[in-house]
């Protein structure tokens, strides 16, 4: 389901040029009583590549998973359903002028980056999917603190960092869970 949930979101963003690098992790190292952490996207044959390693334009945005529920619901219509959400953070570093002539501030990038997010995704009669914006970060500076620890690694000036936390809902039948990707 994540990868069905990405693949929306990242269609939906098409017309940015930047590089989408899909779902990260978070790696952290410890080194001579000294802990760096930062995110890594794994490319074919489980190798991963550090996200500060990767060739970058006009910027980047990856996701991550941070956490995952389930339960039993019914929502009325009489038949079994299950509500699977999944905690996701999506990170972005994108050049201010990306979209064209405007250079646009932070808090822009991160009202149009959730007003995507915030959109459904999929609804047909077994599933529905919903997903929300829990709040969303503007601070390059804080950004690059809580994604890159103890790494020699900064936002260019030309450049904005921001995080947005969500989380994505499906409810669905139950024959929909875990074995289809939709029903």
């Amino acid at each position: 389901m994540i990868k069905l949930i990405l693949g929306f979101l990242d269609a939906q963003l098409a017309n940015w040029p930047v590089n989408f690098l899909g779902l990260a992790e978070l790696q952290i190292k410890n080194a001579q009583d000294t802990s760096i952490q930062f995110p890594v996207i794994y490319k074919g044959k489980g190798n991963p590549v550090a996200v500060n390693k990767m060739k970058h334009v006009n910027g980047w945005i990856y996701h991550r998973n941070t956490g995952f529920s389930e339960e039993d619901v019914e929502r009325g219509t009489g038949k079994p359903r299950i509500e699977r959400s999944y905690q996701l953070i999506t990170v972005a570093m994108v050049r201010k002028n990306a979209l064209g002539d405007t250079v646009f501030t932070p808090s822009e990038f991160g009202e149009i980056l959730s007003s995507q997010i915030s959109k459904t995704f999929y609804k047909d009669d077994n599933l529905l999917s919903r997903t929300f914006v829990n709040d969303t970060n503007y601070s390059s500076f804080e950004v690059h603190g809580l994604e890159f620890q103890g790494i020699d690694y900064f936002v260019p000036a030309d450049m904005v960092m921001i995080r947005i936390n969500w989380t994505a809902k499906f409810i669905g039948d139950v024959d929909c869970f875990p074995t289809k990707e939709l029903c």
